[in-house]
């Protein structure tokens, strides 16, 4: 760890004639009255008590010079300045009463302050709505000119984020990328730390910390914590009276042997605060005394040592440069109202005697072009001809351009007519028109995916319901043809269901009504004496009773059974056993892994009758089972049997169709079998077709989706 080094330093935002931070003025112009015909008061605001004092007084200090300064030679607007100056005590409230105390009671036209940056932004609140012109000398934190920024407001120095940005890179390039935060909790604090881990992370660095109290004294528990840790470098983010004790006792535990000490602020002040085995760590100086080659610079510090016996420090300069902030904004103004002093400070240079800076340098900001191709145009223009630094800015003035330029002697400015810069013609309108051919295809494809998915849905549901399955969940979406198209398929399914619920009921009964009867009869012909004529009504009441079974088979159809992933290999087995059982020789060839998502109940019937019926013709039975390239699976049953004439295959699906010319008459059924199967398939969302078989007789093939 080398001892305190002043080689990173980060310019402040008002400098070299640049001031930024304001935004533009949203309220109407302001008379303010009773300003007192004798002077111009300004009041600052500062924590002259409290772990900040020491910086907070260098502030005021600096003020106080300037003000002296500025009577010298005229005052503001032809008026004595007089300043005057409360003590926040580190404190939001306390700084927020002495803010309206120093506006409605001593009548200022500007306020100054504070150091602490949660006080400082209260402070804006107030200056805002009483429409008086802010300056922060010293407040860090990057909302009070950033997402927070009120229109009245300006900042002297650096915000958190330059802060960080500086410093973090030197520190992980010469110490390493793991470190641990001691931070001080409150608004500048909070700020200071996420800006240092935003750029931290950025360059693959990890990091803990801790927050403490503003005005902590006893740093042991955190110092101890940071050795457990073992980082590369401790961040001592503390202020004031803090940071230096948390210095003290950082030397004092010995830990620079063992980890490297850096932050985004020492100060002079703290340098002084500080024994000198102490002072030791890689930080930022927002503005240093030491420059020699800077004339202006020499002759403040000199001046300033003659009337204040001390050297000055960042915060004296704060100071200064805030008072003839305010002196050069009002003589720009040629007034001292709020609204335009903080026009007349928007994009101000300051002169080399109140900057106080090596030279001009160019503004960091940059403002965007709604029409990027005429930037995009002239910064390959200058880039192709200055080999200087350059800065451009095609927004601020409607009919020029702002064109500033780097050279040793400080910043070259031209104003260039807008009308002589322009971009070439021809690739900017194959530009244009490729961003806006994607950006209304873009548009084009959403819009049509959106009226496509509600169509989509509408199509799911109907399948899904075409092949028995419920939707209880669909529900309109889309274009108002659409969701009427919805609506009429949501009434026609609850029609068919009812339909369906009827018919059920009605076979029911009816099952009821007609084996009641049929039972007694069976009864009373098992209990008759066996002769030729019982035997016949034995026959008789069996093939009723086979009859009135595949009526109601074919009416329940697939009976409100749940779909399920059956094994067919299994399933052709045990409807095979059936044929067996009735003298049929069956060969079966299923691969055992093959399945469907079926019925199983109603599947098995299908088959059965399938199989039954080719059983009933041949002797000789071949099942079948397999995958089919399109998606899905087959079955097919062959048979050996007399076969149907291939203009017939369609008749035979008809109900209660026996084909009497192929067909035994005395066997028993009524011509249901085929189409029972036939409708179980296509409940399913396949089919039953007929085909030749190579056996010699039909073939019935029952196709079923994937």
């Amino acid at each position: 760890m080398s001892q305190f080094d002043t080689s990173l330093r980060r310019r402040t935002l008002l400098k070299a004639g640049v001031a930024l931070g304001a935004s533009q003025v949203i309220a109407a112009p302001f008379i303010v009255t009773a300003l007192g015909e004798e002077t111009v008061k300004i009041g600052m605001v500062n924590p002259l008590t409290g772990v900040l004092s020491a910086l907070a007084q260098s502030e005021v200090d600096g003020a106080k010079y300037a003000e002296a300064d500025i009577n010298k030679k005229g005052g503001i607007l032809g008026r004595q300045v007089e300043l005057l100056v409360e003590d926040s005590a580190n404190d939001v409230g306390t700084g927020v009463q002495k803010t309206r105390k120093l506006i409605d009671r001593d009548q200022v036209a500007v306020i100054l302050g504070d150091v602490n940056s949660g006080i400082a932004y209260a402070m804006s609140q107030v200056t805002s709505e009483k429409k008086v012109f802010h300056i922060v000398p010293g407040g860090h934190t990057d909302p009070i000119t950033g997402t927070n920024c009120k229109w009245n407001v300006f900042r002297v120095c650096n915000t958190t984020t330059m802060d960080a940005s500086a410093v973090t890179p030197e520190l992980v390039k010469k110490f390493g990328k793991k470190w641990f935060f001691i931070t001080p909790d409150y608004a500048y604090g909070h700020t200071l730390q996420d800006a240092f881990i935003k750029v931290l992370t950025k360059l693959g660095g990890t990091y803990d910390g801790d927050y403490l109290p503003i005005n902590n004294t006893d740093f042991s528990a955190t110092l101890i914590k940071a050795k457990g840790y073992k980082p590369d470098v401790l961040l001592n983010n503390m202020g004031g009276l803090t940071q230096i004790n948390c210095m003290k006792q950082f030397t004092q535990f010995g830990m620079g042997k063992q980890m490297a000490l850096g932050g985004a602020l020492f100060e002079l002040e703290s340098i002084k605060g500080c024994p000198p085995d102490a002072q030791a760590g890689w930080w930022d100086m927002e503005w240093w005394w030491n420059q020699p080659n800077v004339p202006e610079v020499v002759k403040f510090v000199a001046d300033y040592r003659a009337a204040t016996k001390k050297t000055p420090s960042a915060r004296d300069w704060f100071g200064y440069v805030s008072m003839h902030s305010v002196r050069l904004a009002a003589d720009k103004a040629k007034s001292l109202e709020g609204p335009k002093l903080a026009k007349a400070m928007e994009d101000m240079e300051l002169p080399p005697d109140v900057a106080l800076q090596p030279g001009k340098t160019l503004p960091r900001y940059k403002r965007y072009s709604l029409f990027g191709p005429v930037d995009w145009s002239i910064k390959r223009a200058l880039a192709a001809h200055l080999d200087e630094p350059f800065w451009f800015d095609t927004t601020r003035y409607p009919a020029y351009v702002d064109i500033r330029v780097s050279v040793p002697q400080g910043v070259l400015r031209i104003i260039a007519p807008r009308d002589r810069a322009f971009a070439t013609q021809g690739h900017i309108f194959l530009l244009w028109m490729t961003m806006a051919t994607v950006l209304l295809t873009g548009v084009a494809i959403l819009f049509i995916r959106n009226q496509v998915r509600a169509i989509e849905r509408l199509a799911d549901a109907a399948d899904a319901f075409g092949r028995g399955g419920d939707v209880p969940q669909f529900k309109p979406h889309g274009a108002r043809e659409v969701r009427k198209a919805a609506h009429a398929f949501i009434a026609m399914k609850e029609r068919i269901q009812r339909y369906i619920d009827q018919r059920t009921a009605l076979l029911a009964s009816v099952s009821h009504d007609l084996r009641t009867p049929l039972t007694r009869l069976k009864l009373e012909a098992a209990l008759a004496e066996p002769t030729p004529q019982v035997n016949a009504i034995k026959r008789d009441l069996a093939e009723m009773e086979h009859m009135i079974d595949e009526y109601l088979a074919f009416a329940r159809g697939e009976g409100g059974e749940a779909l399920e992933t059956v094994g067919l290999r299994g399933l052709i087995q045990e409807v095979s056993e059936g044929a067996i059982r009735a003298g049929a020789e069956v060969k079966v060839d299923a691969d055992g892994a093959l399945a469907a998502h079926v019925r199983p109940n109603a599947l098995k019937r299908a088959l059965s009758n399938l199989v039954m019926n080719a059983a009933a013709h041949g002797e000789h039975v071949a099942v079948a089972a397999r995958a089919r390239a399109a998606g899905g699976v087959e079955i097919l049953v062959d048979d050996d049997g007399p076969g149907i004439p291939p203009e017939r295959y369609e008749d035979a699906f008809k109900p209660f169709n026996r084909l009497d010319e192929a067909r035994n008459q005395n066997e028993k059924g009524v011509g249901l079998g085929l189409a029972i199967a036939r409708d179980v398939a296509r409940a399913l969302g396949g089919d039953v077709t007929l085909a030749k078989s190579p056996l010699g007789g039909l073939r019935a093939v029952v196709r079923l989706p994937g």
